[in-house]
């Protein structure tokens, strides 16, 4: 437990008047609303002041010993931080240290291509009207207008590029190779230090255009070849860190709806960020501290493993299985994911193997993935263990947020049975909640008045437990007194079930 605040100089002062004024330590420290053995230990010793905690030394790396990391890293680029310094013979580094010395000596170039479309990413764009305002004129065209291939990487904190690919330019293996002898290893490549050439790794993913032998053996004339290509695996999660920085161009280019009408004007609207003597967007990330823990993504995945198997072959299953589970959420992800939220991705997947991904998002209030095709799809899904979809998860969480997304944005069906025959007004009536049943009752639905298995009304249940104020706003919004179930009349349930209480 960490330990908690020295007594301030005002509250210093109080604690002699409270003193003079004859009041006790419990009281001063009822007053201050700290704890009385502080007030205590001031009493007995006004001057003297907390300890400090005297722990270990904090390790000082020389010079010689970065040389030998250096030389170790160099060796295996692919292998923990703690087992660099371990073969260097260094002890007592913290894990934040050791990160921080070994991103200052990174050399991979990460690249990747983006293509920006005309229209928004999905083709289409959700928004809230006021009252007496028009809808604004949205241009739907075909493949969303087409769009602009962009290619980029960067370095640490330094960008390469963007370039944009020709317009009517396919990339195929000799038109990448001829698009990086043009653009990557004229323009930026030959400007670089011997030492950055000799210790750069270049990545890039697995795309055919990038892996065949062809754009290889070429790579490999250039002196891009075995350790010098960072090994990428397929069906990987896609943890390349640019990914994070195409989701925040996006949303820059984006912004606010913003449509196209070129595709000039979309390169215009991808090179506008750059003043401030660099591409402002990548400037403002950095400040922000984005690229540092971008840079660190790879490190902490392997120095925290999400999960431990015995079998090999099971965990090759679970990761191309959860490489394309993650996918929509990650690409979806307005800054990237963090590691906790993978974390609890992981965790929410292998504990619930049957939900489906508009499931899991509910579950981990992770409201912008549903902007998602992948994870749309699946909005009215029942794969659930009791059948449930969604929007009865959301109602049985009492997440407001998330079921106004679902219900507005989504267009959730609220008509659908559970296993045991109640829709999502069943399980918003056990909540007590007027403002998800409001919400619900916005759309006309059926379900409001649905008999479940067990001859309930949504009506029936809330009398049934009790819930006046679920009662009242099923009531307003219309809900059918004159259905009979299994007690009777929602008004005999009420009766009956008050008696009782």
């Amino acid at each position: 437990m960490g330990q908690k605040r020295d007594l301030t100089g005002s509250e210093k002062s109080k604690i002699v008047r409270c003193l003079a004024e004859g009041g006790s330590s419990l009281e001063i420290a009822k007053l201050l609303k700290r704890d009385h053995r502080t007030i205590k230990r001031f009493m007995a010793n006004s001057q003297q002041g907390r300890k400090k905690r005297v722990g270990q030394k904090r390790h000082k790396i020389t010079a010689h010993e970065l040389r030998k990391i250096k030389r170790e890293a160099a060796k295996m680029p692919f292998v923990t931080s703690f087992a660099i310094f371990q073969s260097c013979n260094i002890t007592g580094v913290t894990k934040s240290t050791r990160c921080a010395i070994l991103r200052d000596m990174a050399k991979v170039l990460w690249t990747d291509e983006m293509t920006v479309i005309l229209d928004l990413p999905d083709g289409w764009a959700r928004g809230r009207i006021s009252k007496g305002q028009r809808a604004p004129l949205r241009l739907r065209r075909q493949q969303g207008g087409g769009g602009v291939l962009v290619w980029a990487g960067f370095n640490k904190d330094e960008l390469v590029g963007p370039f944009q690919v020709e317009d009517g330019v396919k990339l195929n293996s000799q038109t990448y190779c001829q698009f990086l002898e043009d653009n990557f290893f004229k323009q930026w490549y030959r400007k670089t230090s011997v030492s950055f050439k000799k210790n750069m790794i270049f990545m890039q993913d697995n795309t055919p255009s990038h892996a065949s032998n062809y754009s290889t053996a070429w790579l490999a004339s250039k002196g891009l070849k075995e350790e010098k290509i960072m090994t990428w695996p397929p069906c990987s999660p896609d943890l390349n860190p640019i990914e994070n920085l195409w989701s925040l161009i996006k949303s820059e280019i984006y912004r606010e709806g913003k449509q196209s009408t070129s595709r000039n004007s979309v390169w215009e609207a991808v090179m506008a960020a750059e003043s401030m003597d660099g591409w402002w967007l990548l400037s403002v990330i950095i400040k922000k501290g984005y690229i540092g823990g971008l840079s660190t993504t790879f490190q902490n995945a392997v120095d925290k493993p999400l999960m431990a198997l015995d079998s090999e072959t099971e965990a090759l299953r679970l990761f191309q299985e959860y490489a394309t589970k993650m996918r929509p959420f990650y690409e979806s992800s307005r800054h990237g994911l963090r590691l906790d939220t993978v974390q609890l991705l992981t965790d929410c997947l292998r504990g619930h193997p049957n939900w489906s991904l508009a499931h899991v998002a509910v579950e981990l209030g992770l409201r912008e993935s549903f902007k998602h095709n992948g994870i749309l799809r699946s909005v009215n899904s029942t794969e659930c263990d009791d059948g449930c979809t969604p929007l009865h998860l959301a109602c049985k969480k009492g997440d407001i947020e998330c079921i106004q997304e679902l219900v507005e944005e989504c267009q959730a069906r609220e008509d659908i049975a559970d296993v045991n025959g109640e829709t999502v007004y069943h399980y918003a009536a056990r909540q007590n909640n007027p403002r998800v049943i409001e919400i619900l009752c916005s759309v006309p639905s059926v379900g409001i008045n649905h008999l479940s298995n067990t001859g309930e009304t949504p009506l029936h249940v809330a009398c049934r437990m009790g819930k006046t104020e679920s009662v009242l706003a099923f009531l307003r919004s219309h809900a059918r007194c004159d259905i009979l179930g299994k007690d009777g009349y929602a008004i005999h349930t009420a009766m009956k079930y008050s008696m009782k209480g």
